[in-house]
This record gives structure tokens, C-alpha cells and sequence, in this order.
């Protein structure tokens, strides 16, 4: 099943802010404010990042972005999916 176009723009915007600022730290709560979607959908889109490995999750459950060479290349390219 694919994404919905507004849960793909959420994305895109999510991982924008985490490019353009990777110190950034975001709670669910936060993404919420950020997208304006729903708190599930927005810790599924943020797990889910976790998952392919452009966030970790801190033990107080804030999201990072985890910096390596391999995202060089995503941001360069802006592609992900």
C-alpha cells in the first residue's frame, strides 16, 4: 500500500528540516505541529525513518538524525522513499 500524498509531503518535509538543520531534536509531538497530522501517523512516519536509519531515537524519545556519508547522497539528490 502507498503512502497517501499527504503523509509523502510529511515525510519529505520532516527529513527537509532534519537536512537543512541535522542538529535538529523532535519529539512526535513536535512533528505533529510540524505536518499537522494526526500523533499515530506521525510516530509511524518518524519510526519508520528510524527504521531505514536517517533517525535514532534517544532514550528520552526525542528523534535525531544520524549523521554518516550515506546520506550525502540522499541529500545531494533529494530522493527517498
Amino acid at each position: 500500500m502507498r503512502p497517501t500524498p499527504r503523509v509523502e509531503t510529511a515525510v519529505q518535509e520532516l527529513k527537509g528540516i532534519f537536512l537543512e538543520v541535522p542538529a535538529t531534536e523532535m519529539t512526535v509531538e513536535t512533528a505533529c505541529r510540524v505536518t499537522g497530522l494526526e500523533e499515530s501517523t506521525c510516530d509511524v512516519i518518524l519510526r519508520a525513518l528510524e527504521d531505514v536509519h536517517f533517525l535514532r531515537r534517544r532514550g528520552d524519545g526525542v528523534f535525531v538524525f544520524v549523521y554518516g556519508a550515506e546520506h550525502a547522497d540522499r541529500r545531494r539528490s533529494d530522493r527517498w522513499s
